[in-house]
Parts: C-alpha cells; sequence; structure tokens
C-alpha cells in the first residue's frame, strides 16, 4: 500500500514539474513606441506558446510607427515564462530594449519579412536562457549592448551584411557561445566586456579593420588559447584578455607587429592586474602573419616608432631576443622588461639612441649579460646614454653583416649618377637601403633611387645583400 502511495505521489510531482507555471491562455494587446504611435506595433500569445509581434511601420511611415516601446517589463504577462517560438511579421521596425528579457524558454525567433529594415535597442534578449541560435535580417540598420547578455544556451549567431562593431556586453556570459569566432571584416572595435565569460571560445580572429578591443572585451575566457590580431588594432583595454587560456598556453597571430608594439595597452595599479590588457602576456607563443611562422625572435618593422608599454613584450618565453629599427625614438616605461626575462642580445639600428626614461626598461640580468647590438658609428653615443649605457656589453655592428661587394654578387644592383639603380627584380619586390652605419634611407619598390650624399650604402633586395659606393 506504502508503494503504491509513494509511485502515485511521484508521478502526481512528475506531471506537476511539466506544466507550465501560467496556463497559455491565448491573450494580445498593444506594444508601441507612443505618441500616437502606441497602436503601430501588436502581440499576441496563442495556446502553444508563440508570441507573434505585428507593426503597421511603412516606407513612408513617419515617427515611431512599428517602433516598440523600450522598458515593456513583462509586457505580455503571466505568459513570459512560457513563451516558447517568436514571430516578427512585417511592419515592426524596431524591437525596444528588454523586450524578451527573461524569456527563458524560447528556443526559436522567426523574422518573416526580409525586405524591411529593422534594428534593436539594447538587452533583448536578455536571460533567454533556451535560446540556442539566432540569425539577424540581412535588413538589420541598428543594435545595441547586452543584446545576447547570460544566454547561457546560445551557440551559434550569424551576424548581418555590414555590421559596424560588436557592442558591449553583447554576448557577456553566453557560456556555450563558440568554439570559433571570427570578427567580421567592417567590425572596427570590440566594445567593453563584449565576449566576456565565454568560457566554451576557444579560438579568436580578429579582422584587420578592428581598431579596439575595449576593457573586459575577452576577460574569463578561460579556453581561448588561439587568437589572431588583425593589423589595425592600436587599442586594448583593461584587462581585455584577463584570465583567458587559464589553464594553457596561448597561441598568438599577430599580423602587424608595428602596430602591435606601438598600440595602447590601458593598465590599472591594481597589483597582479595590470598585465593583462594584452594577448601576449603569461606563456605564449608568438606568430607573424599567420602560424606558418612562429618566431624566437622579434624583429620590429621599420616605421615603428615607439614601444608604449611592457604589455607588448611581456613575459613570452620562447621569444630570445628582438631587433628594434633605425626609426625607433622612444621605449616608454618598462618596455623591455618581460617579466624577469634575460634577452640573448638586443639589436637597435637607431643611429641615435631612442629615449628611455625607465632604468628598469630590462632587467639588470639583461644589463649584465646581454649584448647590445648598435650601428658601427653610434657606439658612444650608446655607451654615454645614462639608460642604454648601462649594459655592460655594448657592440657596433652594420646592420647586414654578411654583405657582399656589388663586383662579386649576381644581383643586378649599381650606382650611377648619384642614384643606387635596381635591374631585374621582379614587380612589386621591396629594396631596402641603409648607409654604411645602418641608418634607413629607403624601403619600397622604385628600382631607381637617389642617394641623399656620396658615400657607401648596404642595399637589400630578392633576398640578397650587396655593398656599393655612390660617387
Amino acid at each position: 500500500m506504502k508503494l503504491r502511495t509513494l509511485l502515485a505521489a511521484s508521478v502526481f510531482a512528475a506531471i506537476l514539474s511539466s506544466v507550465p507555471a501560467y496556463a497559455v491562455t491565448p491573450a494580445s494587446g498593444y506594444c508601441g513606441e507612443g505618441g500616437g504611435s502606441e497602436n503601430t506595433v501588436s502581440w499576441s500569445v496563442d495556446a502553444d506558446g508563440v508570441l507573434t509581434l505585428s507593426g503597421q511601420w511603412t516606407e513612408d511611415s513617419k515617427n515611431f510607427e512599428g517602433y516598440m516601446r523600450n522598458f515593456l517589463r513583462e509586457p505580455y504577462g503571466p505568459w513570459s515564462k512560457d513563451i516558447v517560438k517568436i514571430v516578427i511579421k512585417k511592419g515592426v521596425r524596431r524591437i525596444g530594449s528588454s523586450a524578451f528579457r527573461g524569456c527563458t524558454k524560447v528556443k526559436e525567433v522567426v523574422f518573416e519579412d526580409k525586405d524591411s529594415p529593422i534594428k534593436f535597442s539594447y538587452d533583448v534578449f536578455y536571460r533567454c536562457e533556451s535560446l540556442e541560435s539566432f540569425t539577424f535580417p540581412e535588413k538589420t540598420d541598428g543594435i545595441s549592448t547586452g543584446m545576447f547578455e547570460q544566454c547561457i544556451n546560445l551557440k551559434t549567431v550569424n551576424l548581418y551584411p555590414g555590421i559596424p562593431y560588436i557592442p558591449q556586453r553583447f554576448f557577456k556570459e553566453c557560456s556555450s557561445f563558440g568554439p570559433e569566432f571570427v570578427v567580421p571584416e567592417t567590425c572596427t572595435s570590440i566594445g567593453l566586456s563584449a565576449f566576456e565569460l565565454c568560457s566554451s571560445l576557444k579560438k579568436v580572429v580578429i579582422n584587420d579593420a578592428c581598431k579596439e578591443i575595449d576593457v573586459h572585451g575577452f576577460r574569463a575566457c578561460y579556453d581561448l588559447a588561439d587568437i589572431t590580431i588583425g593589423k589595425s588594432v592600436a587599442k586594448f583595454g583593461e584587462g581585455a584578455f584577463w584570465n583567458t587560456a587559464y589553464f594553457s598556453q596561448r597561441d598568438i597571430v599577430i599580423r602587424d607587429m608595428a602596430t602591435f608594439v606601438q598600440a595602447e595597452f590601458r593598465t590599472s595599479d591594481v597589483a597582479g592586474y595590470w598585465p593583462t590588457s594584452s594577448p601576449t602576456c603569461y606563456y605564449s607563443k608568438i606568430y607573424i602573419g599567420d602560424k606558418n611562422h612562429p618566431v624566437t625572435h622579434i624583429d620590429i618593422p621599420e616605421g615603428a616608432t615607439i614601444i608604449r608599454s611592457s604589455h607588448a613584450l611581456f613575459n613570452i618565453p620562447e621569444v630570445k631576443s628582438i631587433t628594434l629599427p633605425s626609426t625607433m625614438k622612444t621605449l616608454n616605461g618598462q618596455a623591455l622588461l618581460s617579466s624577469e626575462k634575460t634577452w640573448d642580445f638586443i639589436e637597435c639600428w637607431a643611429t641615435t639612441p631612442p629615449d628611455v626614461e625607465d632604468s628598469g626598461f630590462v632587467t639588470t640580468a639583461t644589463y649584465n649579460r646581454s649584448t647590445l647590438y648598435v650601428p658601427i658609428g653610434s657606439v658612444s653615443a650608446y655607451k654615454n646614454h645614462k639608460n642604454w649605457g648601462r649594459f655592460k656589453n655594448i657592440v657596433g655592428k652594420y646592420r647586414y653583416e654578411d654583405v657582399e661587394d656589388v663586383t662579386d654578387n649576381e644581383a643586378k644592383v649599381y650606382a650611377a649618377n648619384g642614384q643606387i639603380i635596381v635591374v631585374g627584380a621582379k614587380a612589386g619586390t621591396m629594396v631596402d637601403v641603409y648607409s654604411i652605419d645602418g641608418k634607413h634611407v629607403y624601403t619600397g619598390e622604385e628600382t631607381a633611387i637617389d642617394a641623399p650624399t656620396r658615400g657607401i650604402y648596404i642595399v637589400r633586395v630578392a633576398g640578397m645583400t650587396t655593398k656599393l659606393a655612390v660617387n
């Protein structure tokens, strides 16, 4: 008897657990923006838990027709928790802020009109915990912050053509999102906390148009270990990559090293927190351009004039040495400190020692043990500098030690009428010219280069280096 009673109670409890908190009784109402447009957007919920939005916007509409009201605050009354599908019909011009906030059972969103523009206010799908995928209409012409925040089962989102940026908190705490995300080529920035706590994200490719990753952009993406930094990223917000790849090494592809080392890394005075604006901080393997080019030596390209902070090169174990170009003018703060690293060697081809205000820009061990190579005519300038002069081993050298006399070189490079002439190189081949003391003179594709003065020049073209006199 007791067994039958227990079984009956269990069955009854199971039935109760499957019953919605509220009966899905069909209902309807209006949710327009107001100002005479209150009735231009209507909603209805049917017995199956399908919410339908209809609007009266047309291309001739004015003011807020078809605009859904912001802050509806449970607009669908007791039906919000039982909505499983949302259908948006033609004539709805804007989805208001928090429109579906807390509709925890929604799994599907359908846009019936493919040809009319539509915009989204902020927090539209906030905490829609059952939503697994979403596709934006192609005519989307506006998005805002926090759109998918706390959609914990969201895995994929198909963005719309021409999306200009990833707004702040857009995917925050979407713990199932991933495993890979490629930032669209049209995006120029990634907002504050845009991907924070996306703990399933393993790989991200940031495009060459993106210029900024804001504060906490990828904070606490614990499995994010494969990161490509595009050619234009020049600002990294505080904590942008804090606790990424928490349990493993990061693989970082840097598409443009000159832009990266000159980038602004915003910092905090909080101990132990400051380095994490940079993706390279702590146990990263670095690649230049793509994964076919891993590096143990960093060669900063000509044209770079500054390293803004130690964030760019902090604690990269496999990188043992670095070359600074002849155009380098300033090393800010602890630019080459890199934790407790002792560089094997540092080359600096600036004929005038770059400004270094912080004597701790390298470790004491680097001062004592590493070799500093400088242009052969600039040794005394470096030895007399208040900080560069602390290196115990400063050696002058030519930019290319393997230069050959032009008469012994098969490359067709010669001097005539005060010019350096390159013959036979393929179209688009880069030519680098340096003075004998290592000063950068020219980089480009020209085949007739004016020499600034008479003298000896080093010419690098098509993988060959020659030394010639210009009279």
